[in-house]
């Protein structure tokens, strides 16, 4: 929402101090949202918050802890991880997934799924997170 017109506006860092830098956060994150649109029609901005939640656990992550971090529901979450997940497309079984994702069963839970990057994930991962920082 932007400020009220008696709300005075102070920058984090003074113009003079970020020396015309103040916008190349948002152009890294641009360039990161260029490479996700690039890549498939399926991966929109939920579903891409579902992979870097993935990636950033650095690990197995279990669907729960997934959609609590992502916040979103139980039903969104399992949409995204589908989209994300490596399928084989056969007839009778589920699409082709972007295989960015991997899926196995909890050895605590054998109701519950814990899901990582696939190398092709990793990958990605990678490119993002290169993208994303700063020079």
């Amino acid at each position: 929402m932007p400020p009220a017109d008696d709300e005075k506006v102070v920058p984090l860092v003074p113009p003079a101090a970020q020396g015309g830098r103040q916008f190349a956060p948002l152009q890294r994150f641009s360039a990161a949202c260029q490479i996700l649109l690039d890549m498939d029609g399926r991966l929109d901005i939920a579903t891409a918050l579902v992979f870097a939640v993935v990636a950033a656990a650095g690990g197995p992550i279990s669907g729960r802890e997934i959609g609590r971090k992502a916040g979103t529901s139980t039903s969104a979450t399992n949409r995204h991880l589908l989209t994300l997940e490596a399928g084989s497309g056969a007839v009778g079984q589920r699409a082709k997934g972007l295989g960015l994702i991997k899926s196995a069963q909890s050895p605590f839970d054998g109701r519950a799924k814990l899901y990582s990057l696939t190398p092709t994930g990793e990958r990605l991962a990678h490119r993002l997170a290169n993208t994303l920082a700063p020079n």
